[in-house]
């Protein structure tokens, strides 16, 4: 059996990585945008929603939401709507702030 050198195998697996992962992946967070997060708007397509300038995907976080699940996906999609719903029900700082950055995906850009 011929053995590959360990070098060889992390070139390999660079290519690879580079060749399948959004390129905003290649270089750390990925960055989205608003027309990004607006595709997102169903348990079909994720549940994407935009807050303090993060993207979040919270489609496997729905069911669990104790307000309902259908609060959040007449939401999903939403940035500036999410942000006020969140903001007027919870707040910045809150418990359910840390919930939600347990579901960052990346970054918004304009």
């Amino acid at each position: 059996m011929k053995s590959f050198s360990p070098r060889w195998v992390a070139a390999v697996v660079a290519l690879v990585l580079c060749l399948t992962l959004p390129q905003q992946m290649v270089h750390g967070m990925a960055e989205y945008t608003v027309e990004d997060v607006a595709t997102h708007n169903s348990t079909a397509n994720g549940i994407w929603v935009g807050y303090n300038g993060k993207v979040y995907d919270i489609t496997e976080w729905v069911p669990q939401h104790p307000g309902g699940a259908e609060v959040l996906i007449a939401l999903a999609g939403t940035i500036d709507e999410f942000t006020e719903k969140f903001n007027a029900r919870h707040g910045p700082g809150s418990y359910q702030e840390g919930i939600l950055k347990e579901y960052e995906i990346g970054t918004l850009v304009t």
